[in-house]
Formats: structure tokens, C-alpha cells, sequence
């Protein structure tokens, strides 16, 4: 491809600045040939949603990953698997934009966190009073 042929594409995309003839303080800008942006409005999601982002409306609602990821190692793989499962579908609803199914599957998450940990450190402290009480 030529020089030429390449400006003359970057000109199709490129918006126009040029100096008004009469006055040299003033501007003027054709964007009829700049390229279209994409906002996270409601009307453009589904054209954000090939770069992988998640809607402003979710993005306040926590998945709980990392707690589950702990889990795994307090928990046991199983229920630490469970715990991640329910972060991913979180996960998913948040990137679909529904607000309501990521703050329910958000409260299950971390009320299923909760309650795998409680019950870890409870049996860790179950071992250690065993292990002691036996000697």
C-alpha cells in the first residue's frame, strides 16, 4: 500500500480542524467524518459488551472471588468450588447488566462464605482441642 493511498484512509477518520477565513481567533470542526464513540449508556450495551466491561448499574455489587479462592484452601476443595461457582455466576449476572439477580446471587455468596468459614475455623478448633485433650 502506498504513502498516499494510507494518508488518504486516516483522512476518512480523522476530524477537520481548520481557521476560519475572516477571523484568526476562531475554530472551526467538522466531525462528520470523526469516528463514533461508545458510551456504557443503556442504549450502547450491546455494543460495550465485546470489550469484556461490566455496566455502571453493577459494578458497585461485589462477586466475593477472592473470599471463595480462600476457601478453597479452608474449606476443602468442594465447598470452596461452591463458593467459587457462586462468584462466577454473580460475575455473570453483573456483566449482563441485572442488577437485581448479582445482589441476590452477591448475598448468597457471601452468606455461603460466611457460614463455610464459620464452620472451618470451628472444626480446626475442634482438632486442636482433641489433639491437646489426648496428650
Amino acid at each position: 500500500m502506498s504513502n498516499q493511498s494510507r494518508d488518504d484512509d486516516n483522512k476518512n477518520y480523522m476530524p477537520s480542524v481548520t481557521f476560519a477565513p475572516n477571523t484568526a481567533n476562531e475554530l472551526s470542526f467538522d466531525a462528520s467524518n470523526a469516528p463514533t464513540i461508545y458510551t456504557n449508556s443503556t442504549s450502547n450495551q450491546n455494543k460495550s459488551s465485546t470489550l469484556n466491561s461490566i455496566p455502571i448499574e453493577t459494578a458497585g455489587i461485589p462477586d466475593y472471588m477472592i473470599f471463595s479462592i480462600v476457601n478453597i484452601f479452608l474449606a476443602g476443595i468442594v465447598m470452596g468450588a461452591l463458593a467459587v461457582f457462586f462468584s462466577m455466576h454473580t460475575k455473570k449476572h453483573k456483566k449482563a447488566g441485572s442488577v437485581e439477580a448479582a445482589k441476590k446471587w452477591s448475598r448468597i455468596t457471601l452468606v455461603f462464605n460466611i457460614v463455610i468459614t464459620c464452620i472451618s475455623i470451628a472444626f480446626i478448633i475442634l482438632i486442636v482441642v482433641s489433639i491437646r485433650h489426648l496428650r
